[in-house]
This record gives structure tokens, C-alpha cells and sequence, in this order.
């Protein structure tokens, strides 16, 4: 492998890999700042880029059709969160259940198992039109989808910063402890799947605006690998703060379609790469693992830790 392979498969998988990573800071909202799993994105990504598919082919503005990529995930979510919250579902259950409707409400959006995008205008031909270039020029649609992560990533780290961000992120620590503060938990809930999903939605209006089609098929395994993303980039950034979380997903995602790229081009097996996948996880969730671990051995190790340890040692006993 070449130095030329190696800068082609980044620039690669920071071109392909920025219109998932608005998706995945949705599925970071639920899975960290949350503490659970929501199933749903499989199909919210789904219908958003159905909705923007639907909305650009009818020769409306594509930009337009963002906001509402985003108002069909958000809604799936809050569909997700009425089920667990009034037939008492467990919210992974709840999210499988939608997730598994939305395919037919996904393909009554589209008419068809796939609509092309190839020749119509998109937020990409028109960003790159404006500069003279083409949609196949990498370097401005980089340019492009690198404002709107910053733009998204942005906007989140200032909502957990706010009055309902900290009481969204007291729900995922403690929900208990939340409720004992006046939290209401529940509305906690609703509006981390809503943002969640409405973000993965959003996602799919890039993606396909981005690759010039949407397929009733494109959103699975989005779970995986979204968090597959986020535990690669904890990897890399360990501080837990919004503002570090968003830079987390960022790194894990170009990282994670940065590995799949150079796979490509070393030829591994394109059938392989869920393989791949399930190995990245492990081996991501390991070096966590042997990370925390090494950690507490060095506090161990420091006396002033030490005594707080024997402390609570002889406490126990």
C-alpha cells in the first residue's frame, strides 16, 4: 500500500463518512447522554431520506427538504417513546416495533424500493454550483458537509449546556436521582428520542442527497454503526463532556470509514466488512476496557488513593 492509498482512503472516508456523522451524534444522544438503545434509527434514516427523495423529485427546494428529513425522524421517535411510555414496552422493544413498521411507511413514501436523485437539485449540485464546481468535486462537497456537521454539532453542545440539556443528561446518569431534582424524566425522554431520531432522519436526507439516491433498504445496520463510531472515537477522546462527545463521533466515524476504506483498497472482500465491523467493536470496546482498568491500577497505586481505598476496605468489612 502506497502514501497515495492512504491519503485517498482518508479523503474518502471524511467525504462519505460527514453526512453519517450528523446521525450518529443522534444515536450518541440516546446510546451515552441517554444510557439506552434506541432500535428506530434502522428506519428513521430511512424516512428521512424518503422524505427529502420525495420532496426533491417533486422539484421543491432541497434544503427545505432537510428540515423536514428531520421532522419524519423526529416523529418516528416520539412514536418510539409513546409506545414505551403508554403500553409500558421496554424502549428497545418499542423501537424494534416502529422500526419494523416504518419499512412499509418508508416504501409508501418512495412508491418504489429505490428513487434516483442523479440529475435532479440537491444541496450538493447547488453548493458546488456556486463555486463552478461539480458535485463529484470532493473537495467542496467536504466543504459542505463539514459547515453542516459544525452547524448540527454546534446546535447540540448548546442545547446540553442549557436548562433542558442538563436535565436530559441528569436523566441518563440518574433518572432516580433526576426526578428527586424535579426532573421530569419522561419529557426527558420523549425529547432525547425526538432530537435522537430527528437527527438520524436528517442524516438520510444527506446521504441521499449526497449519493443521488434513497433505498427502502439504506438503513440497515445503522445501530451498529453508529456505535461502532461513537466507541471508536471514545478511544481517541475519553472526556465526558458534550462538547468532546460531538468531537468523539466526528473522530470514530471518519476513523471507522477510514478503516473500511483501506480495506477496499487492499481488497478484502466487500462481503467481510460486517465482519470487520463486529472486530472494530471488540477490539474498541477492549482497549476501553484495558484503558479503565490501567487507570484504577494507577490510582491504586497513589497514596493519598490508596488510603481512600483501605478506607473503604475497612468500611465494608
Amino acid at each position: 500500500m502506497t502514501p497515495a492509498d492512504v491519503i485517498g482512503a482518508l479523503v474518502d472516508a471524511i467525504a462519505t463518512g460527514l453526512p453519517y456523522a450528523v446521525g450518529y451524534l443522534g444515536i450518541w444522544v440516546v446510546f451515552r447522554v441517554m444510557r439506552d438503545f434506541d432500535l428506530t434509527v434502522d428506519g428513521s434514516f430511512v424516512t428521512g431520506a424518503s422524505i427529502a427523495a420525495l420532496w426533491i423529485t417533486s422539484g421543491l427546494d432541497p434544503w427545505l427538504a432537510l428540515l423536514l428529513a428531520f421532522a419524519g425522524g423526529g416523529a418516528a421517535g416520539l412514536i418510539t417513546f409513546a409506545l414505551h411510555r403508554w403500553l409500558r414496552l421496554p424502549l428497545i422493544l418499542a423501537s424494534i416495533v416502529v422500526g419494523v413498521g416504518l419499512f412499509s411507511v418508508n416504501l409508501k413514501i418512495l412508491g418504489s424500493p429505490n428513487v434516483n436523485l442523479i440529475g435532479q437539485s440537491t444541496i450538493t449540485t447547488t453548493f458546488t454550483g456556486a463555486f463552478g464546481a461539480t458535485p463529484y468535486d470532493r473537495g467542496f462537497t467536504i466543504l459542505l458537509f463539514s459547515l453542516v456537521f459544525l452547524l448540527v454539532g454546534g446546535l447540540l453542545v448548546l442545547f446540553l449546556s442549557s436548562q433542558a440539556g442538563l436535565a436530559l443528561r441528569a436523566t441518563g446518569i440518574n433518572a432516580q436521582m433526576a426526578r428527586a431534582q424535579g426532573v421530569d424524566t419522561a419529557r426527558a425522554m420523549a425529547l432525547a428520542l425526538l432530537i435522537g431520531n430527528g437527527l438520524v432522519g436528517l442524516s438520510g436526507g444527506l446521504v441521499a442527497q449526497s449519493q443521488g439516491y434513497s433505498d427502502v433498504n439504506m438503513g440497515v445496520g445503522s445501530i451498529l454503526f453508529g456505535v461502532t463510531s461513537i466507541l471508536l472515537g471514545e478511544v481517541l477522546l475519553r472526556r465526558q463532556t458534550p462538547l468532546w462527545g460531538v468531537l468523539a463521533v466526528l473522530l470514530g466515524t471518519i476513523g471507522y470509514r477510514f478503516l473500511l476504506a483501506l480495506a477496499l483498497r487492499v481488497g478484502i472482500d466487500p462481503d467481510l466488512y460486517q465482519g470487520l465491523t463486529a472486530l472494530i467493536v471488540v477490539a474498541a470496546v477492549g482497549i476501553s476496557l484495558i484503558g479503565r482498568t490501567s487507570r484504577s491500577r494507577l490510582l491504586g497505586m497513589l497514596p493519598g488513593q490508596r488510603r481512600t481505598l483501605d478506607t473503604k476496605a475497612g468500611s465494608r468489612a
